[in-house]
């Protein structure tokens, strides 16, 4: 029997609970993002698939749409009409067809390398064609009008009008350009100055257009009076990645690349609403649909709010960005998870009810010990501030604990039992913080590189690659406590660690779909085992016997070590796994992901089939894995 997560969405064969939802999600990055016009469907492009939602339920739609080689590239969406769907994809084309129903695919094209130069409304597409000029296409008749104007070098911000009778284009220094998309006639151009339009909205009735500039400003232009208004300042200091405005042209949604979502009224220069959203992955998906819902993506979800008031719409309860932590206190029956947001979520790990949330400030970095009792993360003082400090919170209430006074935290790691904090700062190298010692150890001189620590944080293993030697890294292990270098050695580049909990075994991941293991004393070169898929991520069982091992598409794989036994690969995940944590006692696994998403496992009772054999190789002879899907 097909066990149901609390949503009523089905669980993987041998996962226990889902911390989150699978609902208005997906496997990473949203790189584009459409509401239909009546606000009943969402649809967003992630990596290689395009998916279509049921905006109230969050239930994912069947769609006809065909995928095609090239759509990782995939940077815009649109939903001109209820029914019809248009995404643009790499080699320079943009698809068309109906997302409930069998219909042949349109192609249109497009300039190849510029995917994102695309906007869709009222059965009208906007394209960049491949010899830079602006079409636009009557989706019902199947017509195109081309517009004046060629954009040889970089790709304009598009922007259609909601009754699609207008168009604008915004492009570096060049004039920001307005066509009637009917007969294609010059309605407006106006003069700028502060280059890289990387965005531009319309107004529903076409009457007020917004552009940005480099210099992190909005200009609005009135193109019912033929005036502009003086550019906008806004209290941020990062890129502009997303406008779109509310129905009334009143209200004006932002999105910037420090992860901001801002509702300004245009009328008052006013700011109605301002929060920190997460991780937006550099894309700016963002759309509004004529009923006021505001659609944003975000890394690995896409969340829903009222773009009037700021007022979250209802929505399955879960993680809104990807998972960067996540610990399986005691017997594993509660948990924590830490993702790009700035709050900790605590769960019901066996029926997968949210607890609580507990805000945090925006941080860089984040740990949890295995045991639940501490987190670290690298906080910003406030939002708008560069620098990270070092702040300790309780596991369990998420109230702050005594600081160390370390800036410019970059990466941080706790001891499995909360007591050593490894810290990787600016200006002050890599730092062992012994809660019960007031003496700081240093470690190394350079912060940057990877992490590992063994349980107590005896062991602190790091990959540092030199400065001009991209090839290779260097290895390394030290005492915890001495700060003495074990040993070190040259390595190819190394894109993750996993230390056991006695420091006796070290693992490390090329970036490829094999783990190295080595000697954690000696540094000697052990087995190299193979993986279903590119590695993520990894994490050693508490008795050290075993090593699991997250895969970009998903999967999950347990190797034995100790007896060579089976390696159980199982599938949960829309994304790639981006973290893994044992219960104390080993029977259970949680692992996170892109999709925003953990699945608590019962290690136990993992089923054992055996098909879809593959290889493991290495000098231990572990024999071939069995497969669970």
């Amino acid at each position: 029997m097909v066990r149901l997560d609390r949503h009523g969405d089905p669980l993987p064969e041998g996962a226990l609970a889902r911390l989150g939802t699978v609902r208005l999600r997906t496997g990473g990055t949203v790189r584009g993002l459409a509401l239909s016009p009546d606000g009943t469907r969402v649809a967003a492009v992630s990596a290689d698939r395009v998916y279509v939602w049921d905006r109230v339920t969050g239930a994912l739609l069947p769609s006809s749409l065909g995928l095609r080689p090239g759509l990782s590239a995939c940077a815009d969406i649109g939903l001109p009409e209820a029914h019809t769907l248009v995404y643009a994809c790499g080699g320079g084309g943009a698809l068309r067809g109906r997302i409930d129903g069998p219909a042949p695919l349109r192609e249109f094209p497009l300039r190849e390398g510029w995917p994102g130069a695309l906007a869709t409304a009222a059965g009208r597409l906007a394209t960049l064609r491949p010899d830079g000029r602006v079409a636009i296409w009557d989706l019902a008749a199947d017509t195109q009008v081309l517009l004046d104007g060629r954009f040889p070098d970089r790709p304009p911000a598009l922007a259609l009008s909601a009754d699609g009778r207008r168009v604008a284009a915004a492009c570096d220094d060049q004039p920001v350009t307005v066509w009637d998309t009917e007969d294609g006639r010059l309605l407006h151009t106006f003069e700028r100055t502060g280059g890289c339009s990387r965005v531009a909205a319309l107004s529903a009735d076409g009457s007020v257009l917004a552009t940005s500039d480099r210099g992190h400003r909005i200009t609005l232009y009135d193109l019912a009076g033929s005036g502009v208004a003086a550019p906008h300042p806004l209290p941020v200091t990062s890129l502009l990645l997303g406008l779109r405005f509310a129905p009334g042209g009143r209200v004006l949604a932002v999105l910037t690349s420090r992860g901001e979502l801002q509702l300004w009224d245009t009328t008052r220069d006013a700011l109605i609403h301002a929060r920190e959203v997460g991780h937006l992955g550099w894309t700016g998906a963002i759309d509004i649909a004529r009923d006021g819902t505001l659609a944003y993506g975000v890394s690995g979800a896409v969340l829903l709010l009222d773009a009037f008031t700021g007022r979250d719409l209802p929505a399955p309860a879960g993680h809104g960005a990807h998972v960067l932590a996540v610990a399986l206190p005691g017997e594993g029956r509660s948990a924590l998870s830490i993702a790009a947001e700035p709050c900790v979520r605590y769960w019901d790990a066996i029926t997968g009810e949210p607890l609580r949330v507990a805000p945090t400030r925006t941080f860089t970095a984040a740990a949890v010990s295995a045991d639940g009792t501490v987190l670290a993360f690298g906080e910003h003082p406030d939002r708008t501030s560069a620098p990270t400090d070092l702040v300790l919170r309780d596991g369990v209430t998420a109230e702050p604990l005594p600081d160390r006074e370390v800036a410019g935290v970059g990466r941080v790691l706790v001891s499995a039992n909360g007591r050593v904090v490894v810290v990787g700062a600016v200006q002050r190298g890599l730092l062992r913080i012994d809660r019960n010692d007031p003496t700081v150890t240093r470690l190394a001189d350079t912060s940057h590189g990877l992490l590992a620590v063994s349980a107590t944080a005896a062991r602190v293993a790091t990959a540092v690659r030199p400065v001009h030697q991209p090839a290779w890294c260097l290895l390394a292990v030290r005492d915890g406590a001495t700060a003495q270098v074990l040993w070190e050695r040259r390595a190819k580049v190394t894109e993750g660690l996993a230390l056991s909990p006695d420091g006796s075994v070290l693992a490390t991941w090329e970036g490829g779909a094999f783990v190295r293991l080595w000697d954690g004393g000696t540094g000697e070169p052990g087995a190299r085992l193979r993986c279903p898929a590119r590695v993520t991520a990894a994490v050693f069982a508490p008795d050290g016997q075993a090593l699991v091992v997250g895969t970009e598409d998903g999967r999950v794989a347990r190797h034995d070590l100790a007896g060579n036994g089976p390696v159980v690969i199982w599938k949960g995940h829309l994304g790639a796994v981006t973290v893994l944590g044992f219960s104390a006692d080993g029977a259970r696994l949680a692992s996170g992901s892109a999709d925003t998403t953990v699945l608590v496992w019962d290690v136990s009772t993992l089923p054992q089939p055996d098909r879809d054999r593959a290889r493991v190789a290495g000098a231990r002879g572990v024999p071939p894995p069995e497969v669970c899907e």
